[in-house]
């Protein structure tokens, strides 16, 4: 039994102050051999300005969470923590932490992410089982030459700091796999490179100087992925041809991309992150293994005929550019699954798009297409089709042969009538259809005997009547924009599967008494916008 006289007077301190920070029983126990036994204590997101140093007689604890607090320091009896495996401290105003941290001797992972830290103390390296440190968003100048000591270390964050060096005693954590050195003032990026472990796997870096020439990136020969940015280009040594474990990089806002790039043999994966880059390197075309390009919001005009030769190739991403064409040779892309071409200035695509057995789902939302190859009946594969915001004003016979199309968005184009042809797409569920000049409902829609979903919308649509009677009762969810109606049909009954029914763009509408029919109907939206 617990009793006022057998309580220490470090616990009874630590009860307090508890209590004056609104600390729940739940979190921190009130009573004494339940105290003594916690393991794991969660103080973030707690306003804590300060922790008392009787915290270090909790000698069970193995996880402490003091993140997302307001605290400048941490005791000193923080490190009688014996047990301790993980300490979190992100998000604090920490300016040090105390030497005595060296005393937790079975610590896994510290976290010192968003703070204000300029130095670790020295005998950070004395953590001998140390395996994950998080000091990014800090204001970090140096590092102490004793991080090399961490001889179990297998992860570093260290981004975003004011580092512009790095300790030579880097290279001894041979344990080292993933190292995060991205946007720090570093002085020399060689020096940088030379410093860490041959055995690394994973790399990511940035210089603010305009060009960049890593003479020495070579020595790093078990990289896996590499993530680099700079100003205007990063010039690659042919010698980076010897990285053969590369599987992915990451390049972001540079201008140009050396030829040598091409050296990568064995590359799956090719992120661009460059919103001035004006062209590829024909060399890419040399990525064999590559199976996802990605080019993010950039300058481009025209691809290299090379990008043919990518013949592993699944996901290729070219949305926000001003690509004006594509060039044959892209049908050649056997292995292509998903396509993207959102927002570039497309007026048509080449015949050879047909080429593309594989491809699942493609993106041409927001270009200037006027028209659509026949070839594009030939992707058997394909699932989802977005034609969104283009000026088609029709589509070919061949769209019947997508048997596989689920999904096909053609809202917001030119187009009149849709073909015949449309109505064998037995598989498809999804069908945006918002077209100004649409008079009425095409009958190939009442054959959809799959389809769930419809946004249908004209300004010229009169009878209503007529649409609903065309639509497949299959449906269950019904968007609607019609200018010229003011009321819902009584027809609409017909429907009776329907969950959801959204009518937009015209005075509020009548409903009719049969919509009470509709059991299924869970959402009812009714708006003029």
């Amino acid at each position: 039994m617990t009793t006022e006289n057998n309580i220490p007077e470090w616990m009874k301190e630590l009860w307090a102050w508890a209590d004056e920070n609104y600390i729940s029983e739940e979190k921190l126990p009130r009573d004494k051999d339940t105290l003594l036994k916690i393991t794991k204590l969660d103080l973030s997101f707690s306003k804590l300005r300060e922790v008392p140093e009787s915290i270090g007689y909790l000698s069970q604890l193995k996880q402490l969470d003091l993140s997302y607090n307001s605290l400048t320091k941490l005791p000193e009896s923080i490190g009688q923590l014996s047990s301790l495996k993980r300490l979190d401290v992100g998000s604090n105003f920490l300016i040090q932490m105390p030497e005595t941290i060296a005393c937790l001797s079975q610590l896994k992972q510290l976290d010192l992410y968003h703070n204000e830290l300029t130095e670790l103390p020295e005998s950070i390296g004395d953590l001998s089982k140390l395996k994950v440190l998080n000091v990014s968003y800090n204001p970090l100048i140096k590092l102490p030459q004793s991080i090399g000591k961490l001889a179990k270390l297998k992860k570093i964050d260290l981004s975003k700091n004011k580092l512009t060096i790095l300790p030579s005693s880097m290279h001894q954590l041979k344990k080292l796999n993933d190292i995060d050195l991205e946007n720090n003032p570093f002085i020399d990026l060689e020096q940088v490179i030379a410093h860490l472990p041959t055995q690394l796997k994973q790399l990511s870096l940035s210089c603010k100087k305009p060009n960049i020439l890593l003479k020495n990136i070579d020595r790093l020969s078990n990289l896996k992925w590499l993530s680099l940015s700079g100003k205007n280009s990063i010039e690659f040594p042919k010698s980076i041809g010897e990285l053969s474990q590369l599987k992915g990089l990451s390049l972001s806002g540079v201008t140009t991309i050396s030829e040598n790039i091409g050296l990568l043999s064995n590359l799956r994966e090719l992120d661009l992150y460059c919103s001035k880059l004006i062209q590829l390197p024909e060399s890419i075309g040399n990525l064999s293994k590559l199976r996802q390009l990605k080019v993010y919001r950039g300058n481009l005009t025209h691809l290299p005929e090379s990008i043919g030769q990518l013949s592993q190739l699944k996901k290729l991403d070219l949305d926000y550019h001003k690509l004006v064409e594509l060039p044959e040779s892209i049908g050649q892309l056997s292995q292509l699954k998903k396509l993207h071409l959102k927002q570039n200035n497309l007026t048509k695509l080449p015949q050879s798009i047909g080429g593309l057995s594989k491809l699942r789902k493609i993106y041409l939302s927001e270009n200037e297409l006027i028209e659509l190859p026949e070839s594009i009946g030939q992707l058997s594969q394909l699932e989802e089709l977005s034609l969104w915001s283009n000026q088609l004003t029709d589509l070919p016979e061949s769209i019947g042969h997508l048997s596989q199309l689920k999904k096909l968005d053609m809202a917001y184009n030119k187009i009149t009538n849709l073909p015949i042809s449309m109505g064998k797409l037995s598989q498809l569920e999804d069908l945006e259809l918002c077209i100004t000049n649409l008079n009425e409902l095409p009958k190939c829609v009442a054959q959809l005997h799959k389809l769930t979903r419809i946004r249908l919308g004209s300004d010229n649509f009169i009878d209503l009547s007529k649409v609903i009677d065309g639509l497949p009762i299959s449906l269950k969810i019904f968007e609607l924009y019609c200018k010229q109606s003011y009321g819902l049909p009584e027809n609409i009954v017909r429907l009776s599967q329907l969950e959801t029914l959204v009518v937009s763009g015209c005075k509020l509408p009548i409903l009719p008494a049969s919509i009470s029919q509709l059991s299924q109907l869970k959402t009812l939206c009714l708006g003029d916008k």
